[in-house]
């Protein structure tokens, strides 16, 4: 037995298991939609400090005796990570046979190829985007999380035995020089780039390396902290990590400066071994005993309740998603005692792990290829979901609809000597794009459809996100460039201005702000402002301007009545846990957009010469609004409308928008 193996076990500390326990706690109780836990994503970072301290110390105890073994490490690594997961990755995929359409489980068969391959973080990152807040229900999602350990688990060795000649000190120091670089990354990608520094290990390495400088330190003969002192290390990290997990909500911008809380109230109680809060109350036995499977419910909790946020309409009772926190620790517990355990303490030499895990993980690949190559397998399911996944896929597919500075110029097709008809705005404008070329082509018209994201089409005003301090410039020069092209352009007669007007009012991560950010005036009012600013440009190069209300906002998804409906399982799990929603009816209650707001709106566009289009009086009736036409979706998610949907709320306006007799 090696030096490092009989240290670890002769050092085990259950206090970590207990720590582990909170994490994985927090984790589980913040998926399940419990309020007081607002901010249990800090489960995560906690998870990544004790990997940094346990790994970093068995690496450098075993660098320091020369006794270090690629061979040995990475046949542990698979030992621990690969049994349980690959288990969970095929019951997902399994599972997803029954509850998904052929759309849905190609997604989730590429996150389990890249799961497997051990990048799925890199996969979310790159496609984690505007229109997926429905991410969260990938049943794989939570995935990202080991492909960043694994990056870590890679990389680590080889940085630590390059140092190997050096003496502690040396080695913490280094560390400490990468840990405040990939700090100073992670802290400018949550400005800029927040999806990538919650994905890429380059912005969380930082996390990793605050444990493994802890562990350095203490695996080179310091003394622990231990009386008064180790007490009030243990009672402000535990103070810590409360807060931490109460305090935070979806709207802090996270990794960032606010995870330096949870990270230091996880590495003062790795510090603080000597504790009460770490003797007593990390190192019961409940806590350990939850600690010891947190791995296997880590990963079993999320795709059970994946597949129940599949089925349900709105977002599940907090007792449907606890019912599920339970089953999936009861899975939890199996998985531990016969997969875990038996796999993580078996006999299997090193040179056997490391051949037939690798050969057991290409083996499962051939499970999610085998699905991608059969298109989904749509023959399983009803006909009529194959329509819906079509509508919905082309309108989250829009290729008009732009993230960038620029427009795509397959989205502007002129027709010589004849009118174009053009849309500028935001997605809301990008989804009326179809309808608006369809109409435009019928006429023998050109079209153009210039639209990014978030982006509303205003003069002087512009569009601040929270979460992308790039954004706002971004949408100005966007808007400024297209409302330049439209004005210089003399074949453009008919221009439409859409968007999702009040959502920077309501919505606390955006806003509206000047360019010159001189005002301080509400949103309402920088809208109206804007707006008017757009619309006298246009007019005043001759073009006649359409300002689009917005559509019905849904308080449940669409999209997902409509596969719930026609998928049985998921109709099944749906009655169950929302018996009081019908998906039969084609109607549904749908919210308008603040009434105060879209007056001040409409009476802007109507004072600066624009004609203001009513299109909610196609979708909407005394008894409800339409969220499909028979077995056709009008709206893909909560807020935009496929091309069916579109198209039914353009014809209203065909005459005017191509009455080309009048001129401003």
């Amino acid at each position: 037995m090696r030096g490092s193996q009989r240290a670890a076990i002769a050092d085990y500390r259950p206090d970590i298991d207990g720590l582990r326990a909170i994490a994985v706690i927090s984790v589980v109780l913040y998926h399940a939609n419990v309020p007081l836990v607002r901010s249990g994503f800090v489960g995560v970072d906690i998870f990544f400090v004790i990997s940094g301290f346990l790994i970093g110390r068995i690496v450098y105890l075993d660098t320091r005796e020369g006794s270090f073994s690629f061979g040995t490490f990475y046949a542990r690594r698979l030992r621990r990570i690969v049994p349980a997961l690959l288990v969970v990755v095929i019951f997902s995929l399994f599972a997803g046979l029954a509850f998904l359409s052929a759309s849905e489980l190609k997604d989730v068969s590429w996150s389990a190829l890249t799961a497997l391959l051990g990048v799925s973080n890199i996969h979310f990152w790159k496609h984690v985007g505007y229109f997926t807040p429905g991410a969260d229900l990938d049943p794989l999602l939570m995935t990202w999380t080991l492909g960043v350990e694994e990056q870590f688990y890679i990389l680590f060795p080889f940085f630590l035995l390059a140092l190997r000649r050096f003496g502690a000190s040396a080695n913490i120091l280094a560390i400490l020089l990468l840990t405040i670089a990939s700090l100073a990354v992670c802290l400018v990608l949550t400005d800029h780039a927040p999806t990538a520094a919650f994905y890429l290990i380059q912005a969380r390495a930082w996390e990793f390396g605050i444990g493994v400088m802890l562990a350095i330190w203490m695996a080179s003969g310091k003394s622990f902290p231990y009386g008064a002192a180790a007490d009030v290390i243990g009672a402000v990290g535990l103070i810590s990590l409360i807060a931490s997990i109460c305090l935070f909500s979806d709207d802090t911008p996270w990794p960032g400066l606010a995870a330096v809380l949870p990270v230091s109230g996880t590495a003062a109680l790795l510090l603080a071994q000597r504790s009460i809060v770490n003797r007593f109350l990390l190192s019961a036995r409940l806590l350990v005993g939850v600690g010891l499977i947190s791995y296997s419910w880590y990963l079993w909790h999320w795709p059970i309740m994946t597949f129940i946020r599949v089925s349900t309409v709105r977002p599940p009772p907090i007792s449907v998603m606890l019912a599920a926190a339970a089953i999936s620790l009861v899975l939890a517990i199996v998985s531990w005692r016969y997969i875990e355990q038996p796999f993580r303490l078996g006999t299997l030499s090193k040179a056997v792990v490391l051949t037939r895990y690798p050969i057991a993980l290409m083996a499962a690949l051939c499970l999610p290829i085998f699905i991608l190559a059969m298109h989904g397998l749509p023959s399983r399911l009803p006909s009529s979901v194959a329509a819906i996944d079509k509508a919905i896929d082309e309108t989250h597919s829009n290729p008009c609809l732009n993230y960038g500075e620029s427009w795509r110029t397959q989205c502007v097709s002129g027709v010589p000597n004849r009118p174009t008809l053009a849309v500028l705005g935001d997605s809301h404008a990008a989804a009326l794009g179809p309808a608006i070329q369809a109409l435009a082509q019928s006429a023998n018209w050109g079209f153009a459809v210039l639209a990014k994201s978030s982006c509303r089409p205003l003069k002087g005003v512009t569009v601040r996100m929270k979460l992308d301090k790039r954004f706002a410039a971004q949408c100005a020069k966007f808007t400024g460039q297209a409302l330049q092209w439209v004005a210089q352009n003399p074949s453009v007669r008919s221009v439409i201005l859409a968007g999702q007007w009040t959502g920077p009012i309501t919505n606390p991560q955006e806003s509206y702000q000047r360019l010159d950010g001189m005002s301080n005036d509400d949103g309402a009012t920088l809208l109206a402002q804007g707006l008017q600013g757009a619309i006298l440009e246009l007019r005043g190069a001759g073009k006649r301007v359409f300002v689009v209300e917005d559509v019905p906002y849904w308080p449940f998804s669409p999209a997902r009545a409509m596969r719930s409906r026609s998928i049985p399982v998921r109709n099944m799990v749906q009655r169950i846990a929302e018996p009081n929603f019908d998906t039969s009816s084609p109607l549904g209650a749908a919210w308008a957009p603040p009434v105060q707001a879209e007056a001040r709106l409409r009476r802007a566009a109507e004072q600066a010469g624009a004609n203001y289009m009513l299109i909610r009086r196609s979708l909407c009736f005394s008894d409800g609004c339409l969220y499909r036409k028979g077995e056709v979706p009008l709206f893909a998610d909560q807020t935009h409308l496929t091309a069916a949907g579109a198209r039914i709320v353009v014809a209203r306006y065909r005459s005017t928008l191509l009455d080309d007799s009048k001129s401003n």
